[in-house]
């Protein structure tokens, strides 16, 4: 070579084959990340609980007390890892492959604390020191049919038939997957339905995830982009504007594109539906006297704001339902606190309102543009297609998680593959007639139960699962998402424990 060095070369050399990379397995990644430090950590806790019962429960549930205080951020950042990528043509992801999202890790910790600290913890005296129902449920499993409550055995009910499911399942992966994470909702039902008292630590934490939902929604809506939420690390929506391709906009009809509030989420029916659970959250604060009212009251009316930036109807409608629970039960409030509150809720939507009329006017259908004709022809295509399967299987069903799979091998090129966007269609496709009626059995419970409800923080939770309710009948994330299904479990326990209570007082 020009600098002096000799180079050589062997003619009959052979080259070795490139190395193949090993096949990646996200679920073993996880599990090798989680369950020895899992089993290492329950065995120091169930030692703990052996040596000193009463300082390790009151850590217990300290650790469960802050899981569900965190959990409102968990419901916000949509963090997830994959466990199991399972793909099928047509299909979104986070509809048929498993996903550890950050929620069920909180939600998984909080119930983890909670059953630990419960059901082992040595000495009597300790166990019905927080609750003598629960130390019956521990002594006899079959107590827990009166200790969950008449909604908590509609969802446990629930739970064992989408596990059944797996048996004549499209694909028994994604049946499994969705099983086992209902039933990780149901222990977080359970463990808030136990701790009444850990409405607290979800309420602060609605506060902080509503003050942040607020400033990004609103930030959103006044840029008219979502872009900078990429640079705050945020996995969802990515980056928006008026005229992407597949945003959610309010369109006029001289093609003007106005884009809706996402917040750090992927849709803004999504975002409004949280926002209805954190305003009850802030409520609950404000009704119970606590410090600082005259902020959690404005900022109360920041949360009534974005949801009207978000557009999504069916949380409009949410809100009106749990706003009518609140006035059905006025007598059993704070009647000043609530004055002072719905007179700041007025005037915030009032601010928006009126100089967002003519969006709002389009997006309640008075005014006739193609997104919105789209919208509803796309919503009507997916009921009819819904009452197809549920006639070709009207008595098993497809299977938990089966619709999506069962609509994307029918649908033609071009059509839109999504959930239907009504859950007890979902329900009903999905595991049959008997998912349908112990769906129906879960909503007459909650409505009875919200109709019995005697304490004002019984009422404001009571107002926030109606409101979810009328959400199942206009869309379906809280069925087919996970941290859906985490936020319907989490508003369900708040109220039943808040529930339990009130039985108490009367028993008393």
């Amino acid at each position: 070579m020009s600098n002096g060095v000799q180079v050589w070369e062997n003619p009959a050399a052979l080259l070795p084959a490139p190395a193949q990379p090993p096949a990646e397995s996200p679920l073993a990644v996880a599990s090798w990340g989680l369950f020895p430090l899992a089993a290492l950590l329950i065995a120091a806790t169930l030692g703990a609980l052996r040596l000193r019962p009463l300082a390790a429960q009151r850590a217990l549930y300290r650790i469960h007390s802050l899981a569900i205080g965190l959990l409102p951020a968990g419901l916000c950042l949509w963090a997830y890892r994959t466990l199991v990528a399972i793909e099928h043509p047509k299909v979104y992801f986070t509809y048929d492959s498993a996903l550890f999202y950050l929620s069920d890790a909180l939600g998984l910790i909080a119930f983890l604390a909670w059953f630990l600290g419960k059901h082992f913890t040595s000495g009597e005296a300790v166990m019905l020191r927080y609750s003598e129902a629960s130390h019956a449920a521990a002594r006899d499993p079959s107590e827990y049919l009166r200790v969950t409550g008449r909604p908590g055995l509609w969802m446990l009910a629930l739970c064992l038939l989408a596990s059944l499911s797996l048996l004549w399942s499209q694909d028994w992966r994604v049946s499994l997957y969705i099983s086992l994470q209902a039933w990780l909702v149901f222990g977080v039902f359970l463990s808030l339905q136990d701790r009444p008292n850990a409405w607290r630590a979800f309420a602060w934490g609605s506060i902080a995830a509503l003050g942040f939902e607020s400033a990004i929604g609103c930030l959103q809506f006044a840029t008219q982009s979502t872009g900078f939420t990429a640079a705050l690390g945020l996995n969802w929506p990515g980056g928006l504007q008026p005229a992407t391709a597949g945003a959610s906009v309010v369109q006029l009809a001289d093609g003007t594109r106005w884009l809706r509030a996402y917040g750090s989420l992927p849709h803004p029916n999504i975002l409004g539906g949280l926002v209805v659970v954190l305003l009850a959250g802030a409520v609950a604060v404000y009704l119970a006297g606590v410090k600082h009212r005259i902020g959690v009251a404005l900022l109360v009316g920041a949360g009534l704001i974005l949801l009207v930036l978000t557009f999504s109807r069916s949380a409009w409608l949410a809100l009106a339902a749990g706003a009518l629970v609140l006035a059905l039960h006025y007598r059993r409030l704070d009647r000043r606190r609530l004055l002072i509150l719905a007179g700041v809720g007025l005037v915030s939507l009032a601010l928006v309102a009126i100089p967002l009329r003519q969006l709002i006017f389009t997006r309640a259908g008075g005014s006739a543009v193609k997104t919105e004709e789209f919208s509803t022809l796309a919503r009507s295509w997916l009921a009819q297609e819904s009452w197809l399967m549920i006639r070709e299987r009207p008595v098993l069903g497809w299977g938990a998680g089966s619709f999506i799979i069962e609509l994307a091998r029918r649908a033609s090129y071009g059509y839109i593959v999504e959930p239907v966007h009504n859950v007890a269609l979902l329900a009903t496709s999905e595991l049959g007639l008997g998912g349908a009626v112990l769906l129906a059995g879960l909503g007459a419970s909650i409505v009875l139960s919200a109709w019995r409800a005697r304490r004002p923080l019984a009422v404001v939770f009571s107002a926030a699962v109606i409101g979810l309710c009328v959400i199942a009948m206009f869309d379906h994330y809280l069925w087919t998402l996970a941290p859906g299904r985490m936020l319907w479990g989490a508003a369900l326990g708040l109220f039943a424990g808040q529930m339990r209570l009130d039985a108490r007082s009367e028993a008393v």
